[in-house]
């Protein structure tokens, strides 16, 4: 749905943007440093902590969990990280007035581009069949969209990678999140495979889940999670 992606550059790309835009550069800058952080961190801790919650919940809340999850600790790191910033920065930086011009809404961009990217990299793992949202439907063809008549199929996984490979990591913020993510957390222990967190990987993995969803024909209730 393209109108979904539009909505999300509106209120969560230049949202940001419109409210940092009148701020200073030492303000966007923290702001922008709390917000890439809450963001790895989310993408760092939430799995172990939602499969640790689906196995104490006997399998509730199965697909709703993940989003739940990664935007609760997103929320809670970011709200630790702007009080700490206040508390521990009562004298502001102040920065020549041309510097301060041109630097403070480059950085208030890059604040609403990156979360534009997290928010859609959210939905990778949101209860949404893989061919709800657009823009993140690697691999899905436009015939879907363009054709009322055509059927969705689930698209193999030499489709899915090819779609990745074709998209402009400036046109879809979420591979440019999910790549930050890559490199900061890439090679650690954070991440399903032993390489740490490879976004490849992520998005094909989590529309594979998106599909089980969407096959089941269930609600979020009682949907044991598989293929994680």
């Amino acid at each position: 749905m393209d109108s979904i992606y539009w909505l999300l550059v509106v209120f969560v790309g230049f949202g940001p943007v419109a409210m940092m835009i009148q701020e200073g550069l030492w303000s966007n800058t923290i702001t922008l440093f709390s917000m890439v952080l809450g963001g790895i961190t989310a993408f760092a801790l939430y799995e172990p902590i939602t499969v640790m919650m689906d196995e104490n919940l006997d399998g509730e809340f199965t697909y709703v969990l993940d989003i739940v999850v990664i935007w609760f600790i997103y929320f809670i790191v970011v709200a630790v990280l702007r009080t700490l910033g206040g508390a521990l920065s009562k004298t502001k930086l102040l920065f020549n007035k041309p510097i301060d011009e041109v630097a403070s809404p480059i950085v208030a961009l890059a604040t609403g581009f990156l979360m534009l990217g997290f928010t859609l990299s959210t939905l990778h793992v949101a209860p949404l069949s893989r061919d709800f949202v657009r823009c993140i439907a690697y691999g899905v063809p436009d015939k879907v969209y363009d054709d009322e008549d055509a059927k969705y199929e689930v698209p193999s996984r030499a489709a899915v990678e090819q779609g990745i490979d074709e998209a402009s990591w400036i046109a879809h913020p979420d591979l440019t999140w999910l790549g930050l993510v890559e490199t900061l957390l890439g090679g650690s222990r954070f991440g399903p495979g032993e390489d740490g967190f490879v976004a490849r990987d992520f998005v094909i993995n989590r529309g594979n889940r998106r599909d089980q969803f969407a096959e089941s024909g269930a609600s979020w209730l009682r949907v044991r999670r598989s293929g994680r």
